[in-house]
């Protein structure tokens, strides 16, 4: 697609193409003329080099991904026990628990200050209508359905929100000029891998960006800033807030004598078609990678994973009130042929058009 030039011209961000190999075979094929290459074997061998050497200076990120298994049929699993405690005691679960007790503390006689309280109480609510309004949001632009009005939608608000953050998200929005922008980027595409190869980058030192979502495939890997999980914000001066504050850094290279790097990611964004300028201006200097697999197995492999995700929506609670007619596709060939229809096509060059109007304010002609 013409709108990734702008990305491919800059000087100082080379593009480092891997490959996932074919099932029961070594190798794959690179971005350049169809070289056969090592399982992912950077086509720069630079940037790994460096990240490799990292490994002895910087901490593990095997605290970060105890709770994956590479065993599962998904790549990885969630833990039991200890990790859903932490995630249940995390974030607004964890604030207004501590409201809770601290009010219980004063009714029962305890010095607790009244000012310390109504802190407790503001961030509660700052942090309930920011939860809110992120399951408005992405009930419709990422789960592609309707709210629905009836009564068990409070139960499926509250499985929403035991997988998110609305308050953290709330504090980086709150300090993101305080922070780095990545190092490289991981551009997808979807289904080739990117997961693992995060998981391996993290392991060797390498720091993830925050992700919205508390689950074992995107925590620490997939920042969806750029295609809006954010409440659709998508402007490059806030893309900061995915990642460490400057301080963190400065505090890792002071300990271990070198800053981690940093990186995100998204599988997402090379598909985003608004994307490609936005990522240029919040980070012109980042290093972009880029996976790829047979487009045969990569499109199976996705139609599964598009599977279930409608069947993790139902496991939360949502209803099948979606946004479009005949969606989902029935199948795979439905899907197909979805994709090449003309409303797909004119929404994809619409899609290409937002970049501008969010850079500059209007949107440029065709």
């Amino acid at each position: 697609r013409a709108h990734h030039a702008p990305l491919k011209a800059q000087p100082r961000a080379p593009l480092l193409s891997f490959c996932k190999p074919n099932a029961g075979h070594h190798c794959g094929y690179s971005a350049s003329g169809g070289d056969r290459i090592s399982t992912y074997q950077p086509c720069n061998l630079h940037w790994i080099c460096r990240l490799s050497l990292l490994k002895r200076r910087t901490p593990s990120a095997e605290g970060a991904n105890q709770g994956i298994d590479r065993s599962s049929s998904c790549g990885v699993r969630q833990s039991r026990g200890m990790g859903q405690m932490r995630v249940f005691l995390s974030d607004l679960r964890g604030a207004s628990l501590a409201f809770l007790l601290g009010h219980l503390a004063r009714v029962a006689g305890w010095p607790v200050p009244r000012w310390l309280l109504a802190a407790s109480l503001a961030v509660c609510m700052a942090g309930l209508v920011c939860s809110v309004a992120f399951f408005v949001h992405t009930t419709r632009t990422v789960f592609n359905r309707r709210v629905s009005l009836r009564p068990k939608v409070i139960m499926t608000f509250w499985n929403h929100l035991l997988i998110t953050r609305p308050l953290e998200m709330l504090w980086r929005f709150l300090t993101a000029p305080l922070r780095v922008t990545p190092d490289f980027q991981i551009l997808g595409e979807v289904r080739t891998g990117t997961t693992s190869l995060a998981s391996h980058l993290r392991n060797i030192g390498c720091i993830g960006p925050f992700s919205p979502w508390i689950v074992p495939l995107a925590e620490d890997k997939e920042s969806f800033y750029f295609v809006g999980h954010y409440w659709g914000i998508v402007h490059p001066s806030l893309y900061r807030m995915c990642f460490p504050l400057k301080l963190t850094m400065w505090i890792y290279e002071l300990w271990y004598g070198e800053r981690p790097p940093v990186f995100d990611g998204c599988a997402s964004h090379l598909n985003a078609p608004w994307a490609a300028p936005l990522m240029r201006r919040a980070s012109p200097d980042a290093a972009l990678l880029v996976l790829l697999r047979p487009p045969a197995e990569q499109h199976a492999s996705w139609w599964r994973l598009e599977m279930a995700s409608h069947s993790w929506a139902r496991s939360m609670g949502m209803d099948e009130d979606f946004l479009l007619q005949d969606y989902p596709p029935r199948s795979f060939r439905d899907a197909i042929a979805m994709s090449r229809s003309q409303h797909v096509q004119d929404l994809y060059k619409e899609g290409e058009l937002v970049a501008a109007e969010v850079l500059f304010g209007h949107r440029i002609s065709e």
